[in-house]
């Protein structure tokens, strides 16, 4: 039980770099899906409800994960308490 409580910080800074990435990820298709001319034109013309929700969720969905990210950075820093309420938003998430 020591050795997982000293490697937690570690794991979690895992977690964060890997929700930042993703949330990198969704940030650059929400970037192209908005201003790419090329593939999503026609997309944005057969779908035109679809194509504005996706304009508009994958920034959310951005922005929840890089939320995530900071909540798994906060809790390694955090004392006992707090960082349960953490972990416990990190993993229903």
């Amino acid at each position: 039980m020591c050795g997982l409580t000293r490697a937690a910080p570690a794991l979690l800074l895992h977690v964060n770099l890997l929700l930042m990435l993703y949330a990198g990820a969704l940030l650059a298709a929400a970037a192209r899906l908005q201003w790419d001319p090329s593939l999503y034109v026609a997309a944005r013309e057969l779908f035109p409800r679809e194509s504005r929700a996706l304009r508009a969720a994958l920034p959310a969905l951005a922005a929840a994960l890089l939320l995530l990210a900071h909540a798994a950075l906060a809790a390694t820093r955090c004392r006992r308490a707090p960082r349960r309420v953490l972990l416990i938003l990190m993993s229903a998430s």
